[in-house]
């Protein structure tokens, strides 16, 4: 399944590109070409307000990937919250033992059993 969700999110990179490639190639001067007849498509093409398309595209793309920044600001802002709570809570629950105090304590007791124990003899 994740498979076929990174193969959809890939052919869709790739098809966001070639229409951005596709958008930015200078565009052919018009030349009029003298036939006797036209096709029915191209007449269709024609009547399209092309320029109009392309700034609806445009328009739409910058808000589109400005509320995605601003999405992933507050994801980034959220999972880092997180990560501050579970190091928070992770240095609660578990104390480490202070390696240093205790050979200087277990040491200081040592020394005053010996010095005890000679004391006596």
């Amino acid at each position: 399944m994740y498979d076929f969700i990174l193969q959809i999110f890939v052919m869709s990179s790739l098809a966001i590109m070639i229409y951005m490639v596709a958008r930015n190639i200078p565009r052919v001067s018009e030349v009029n070409i003298s036939s006797g007849r036209k096709n029915r498509v191209s007449e269709l093409f024609e009547r399209i307000p092309w320029h109009k398309f392309d700034a609806f595209v445009n328009s739409m793309s910058e808000k589109s990937l400005r509320k995605l920044k601003l999405f992933l600001l507050k994801a980034d802002n959220s999972v880092n919250r997180q990560l501050k709570k579970f190091k928070s809570s992770g240095e609660k629950e578990i104390s480490k033992p202070d390696i240093f105090s205790q050979s200087s304590s277990d040491s200081i007791e040592q020394s005053q059993k010996i010095d005890t124990i000679e004391h006596k003899e």
